[in-house]
């Protein structure tokens, strides 16, 4: 189901009525980091009474406190990145996890099949009565990327190199890389008892002049650098290079650009603060492309080295990336500077 259809809603309805007919108690919610705050929202929009928790790896005694001591079910929410802490910690038996409803929404997260976290989502499908994934593009590449989130719902009997022969024609080296998909007729009558599709013009009626806003946490490294930044309008990067706000202005800029994952020095040269596979702000980005947009779309940056980052990350995950800058030079800038000021 594309955005604005309410996947959501449609998930936890499907839930409440398991749980009135007296066949679960549990709706356990895998999810990106970034939107954990949206399902908790959207929940209690409909639902004000029934308890919701947050998974939080920093605080983890509440959480296995709220799972045991709630005896009549709710509403967990955990990222995909913490599943394999919390299968680690035998967290699920706390709770009765045969009575749980689990969905995996974003589900293209869970498409590598070899990643710890894919493995932990896995078994603790397994552990849960009924199973659902959620996601606006189920296949980011190839028809490889389904076979891991048909796994989750236990709609295969395939491991994942029958699936991968079978729906893939394999190339490159050492006949690694996949070159075209084949026999996706075949593939999409297996997973038709399986899976629904809502046709685009059902979209029409639920546009929206925005789209939820999406949460992104700052690394640690980040949110020490901007405090310091923040509280003494001077912080120092890891190779010694000072960044300072010598005005107030100048503090709210640095702010922003440490938020991005970069920082710029008295001399307006940007660095890296952190790898830009590791910037939160792009992890989002990727995650919105992988399973929710499937036509061309426009990316505003704030700064040149976000932009740049974005171009190399993106390129190398496959993707065909244009870039357009102004291009102004420190002499148009200081010229405009002073017309401004003379004005």
């Amino acid at each position: 189901m594309r955005q604005r259809l309410g996947k959501t809603w449609t998930a936890f309805a499907e839930f409440s009525m398991l749980r009135t007919q007296g066949d679960v108690d549990w709706f356990l919610v895998i999810c990106p980091n970034s939107i954990k705050e949206q399902w908790k929202q959207d929940i209690e929009e409909v639902d004000e009474f029934i308890p919701v928790w947050i998974y939080d790896s920093a605080a983890k005694k509440k959480s296995y406190h709220y799972l045991e001591h709630n005896k009549n079910g709710g509403v967990f929410i955990i990222n995909y990145e913490s599943v394999k802490s919390f299968m680690d910690d035998k967290g699920w038996k706390i709770f009765n996890i045969t009575r749980t409803y689990i969905v995996a929404d974003e589900s293209t997260k869970i498409k590598e099949p070899k990643a710890k976290m894919t493995k932990a989502c896995h078994e603790l499908s397994n552990l849960c009565r009924f199973k659902r994934v959620l996601t606006g593009k189920p296949t980011a590449n190839s028809n490889a990327d389904l076979w891991s989130q048909l796994r989750f719902i236990s709609a295969t009997t395939r491991n994942f190199y029958q699936h991968k022969s079978n729906f893939c024609l394999m190339g490159g080296f050492q006949g690694r890389t996949v070159v075209k998909n084949v026999n996706t007729t075949v593939l999409q009558k297996e997973m038709a008892p399986y899976s629904y599709i809502a046709e685009d013009k059902y979209i029409k009626g639920f546009e929206k002049i925005y789209e939820p806003l999406r949460r992104v946490y700052l690394t640690e490294e980040q949110q020490q650098l901007y405090t310091e930044m923040e509280q003494e309008l001077i912080t120092e990067l890891k190779d010694g290079t000072e960044i300072t706000a010598p005005i107030i202005l100048v503090k709210y800029l640095r702010l922003q650009q440490i938020s991005s994952g970069i920082a710029g020095d008295p001399n307006s040269t940007q660095h890296n603060i952190i790898e830009p596979s590791r910037n939160p702000r792009i992890r989002v980005v990727r995650e919105l492309l992988d399973s929710e947009v499937d036509h061309k779309v426009i990316i505003p940056c704030r700064f040149r080295l976000s932009i740049n980052n974005l171009y190399d990350t993106l390129t190398k995950d496959g993707y065909k990336v244009a870039v357009m800058t102004g291009g102004m030079g420190p002499e148009i800038e200081i010229e405009k500077a002073n017309r401004i000021k003379e004005g």
